[in-house]
């Protein structure tokens, strides 16, 4: 590979290799690569159904507002691939993706000829990031959960700290067909002897972390027992109480949302948990404060201007999500009916999602995504009772008529439309 058109070629022909569902040829791949474990340095371990990069990109941010030298990774990406590995909050070079993606594919074919087979584009990406990390000697890393928890390929890692943030419907055809069954898979990243926060769950997933937690014999702080989050719903601090303490805290500036008032308990209860013993108190809370300011993440209620219209791009595509799409926009825009551009992947149910876009009032278009897993429109349409579908973007936004459009459903769309608004390049 002598490209990073290349390096993206290669890393897409293995599309389609299969899940090993088991842990062992990621262990090797890290293995041949000299990183065994991911590498050498502390980890804090996100899982949950929503809300993992939100609360990634915060302890990231509180990190790095402290000194620390930081790798992150988050997935999907949003508007460029080389999001997928971070160091300092800043997504990883072209010609450093190429050199880490060689590195890799170097390894990875040392793995086909052992009978371990191909690996996924996932298991490439993490990878990638751990080797990256160790190349740039990175104090801490902050690594998000794929899918579910205890099969996923960061399972490998031995967190100083480990979080499930949120448990509500999604992939049930890999995780199960209950709340209890996909929280089960996600409770594996719960380890032994390591501090675990909680969020906000259903009953019956609750129990199941709970079980896990004395399992194992980790220190899991739970919310509503053990934590806390309240404050105005329209807007200023919000008060944290914890076993580190009450403290009187600022939103997320460039998170908007209700929901991330919540994460942002979670990400700052997983950072003291990571520092206690290395920073002081006083160190720790103006960690925390400034990362709540200074934390982004592309495709969360993400708000613009373009084309002399007002943009909201979201990438929701399931109940939960969605649900928290409708609340935060309603509570920014309560009298405005929006225009809707609405494209999912159809490895997702979308009905559920239509069903809460309705509540918006607002026209929906369903367009396709640029992926060969695109739900047809006209398919989306139908299942979810939509009347208006087209075969293009470009189309769908001829058609629109309100000066507020919502882009939601796959985070690919996103992308999508930003290229056809000019905002990013076409690659």
């Amino acid at each position: 590979m002598n490209s990073f058109t290349e390096a993206l070629d290669w890393i897409y022909s293995i599309r389609g290799a299969a899940w090993r569902r088991k842990l062992d040829r990621m262990e090797r791949l890290l293995e041949v690569l000299g990183i065994p474990g991911g590498g050498n340095r502390p980890f804090i371990h996100i899982a949950g159904t929503n809300g993992k990069g939100s609360t990634v990109t915060m302890v990231e941010a509180m990190l790095r507002e402290s000194g620390y030298t930081t790798g992150s990774c988050v997935s999907p990406y949003v508007y460029s691939v080389c999001e997928r590995v971070a160091v300092n909050g800043q997504s990883i070079s072209e010609s450093e993706f190429l050199r880490a993606a060689q590195t890799v594919r170097n390894a990875t074919e040392v793995l086909v000829a052992e009978g371990f087979g191909l690996c996924t584009i996932f298991e490439v990406f993490t990878a990638m990031a751990f080797w990256y990390w160790e190349d740039q000697g990175v104090d801490f890393g902050v690594v998000e959960v794929g899918l579910g928890g205890s099969l996923d390929c960061t399972n490998v890692i031995d967190p100083a700290v480990s979080a499930i943030v949120s448990i509500s419907w999604d992939h049930m055809e890999v995780l199960g067909g209950t709340l209890e069954e996909i929280a089960e898979e996600k409770s594996g990243v719960i380890k032994s002897g390591r501090p675990c926060v909680i969020g906000d769950l259903p009953i019956g997933a609750r129990e199941v972390m709970l079980n896990r937690a004395k399992e194992v014999n980790s220190s899991a702080s739970f919310y509503g027992q053990d934590w806390m989050v309240t404050g105005d719903p329209a807007g200023g601090d919000f008060e944290l109480n914890c076993r580190f303490g009450k403290f009187k805290l600022p939103r997320p500036r460039r998170l908007p949302g209700y929901v991330q008032v919540h994460n942002a308990g979670v990400a700052a209860q997983c950072f003291f948990e990571a520092t206690v013993g290395k920073l002081d108190c006083e160190a720790q809370l103006e960690g925390v404060k400034k990362g709540l300011l200074n934390a982004y993440l592309p495709g969360r209620f993400e708000v613009f201007r373009s084309a002399g219209r007002t943009w909201v791009f979201d990438g929701a595509h399931n109940e939960q999500s969605v649900s928290e799409l409708v609340r935060t926009f309603r509570g920014r825009y309560p009298k405005i009916k929006p225009d809707i551009l609405f494209g999912m992947l159809n490895r997702h149910d979308p009905r559920v999602c239509g069903d809460l876009l309705k509540l918006l009032g607002g026209d929906v278009r369903c367009v396709p995504i640029n992926w060969e897993a695109t739900e047809d429109p006209q398919k989306l349409a139908e299942m979810c009772g939509f009347e208006k579908w087209f075969g293009s973007i470009n189309e769908a936004i001829d058609d629109l008529n309100s000066d507020v459009v919502i882009v939601t459903g796959s985070f690919y769309l996103l992308s999508d439309v930003a290229v056809v608004l000019g905002l990013i390049d076409s690659r």
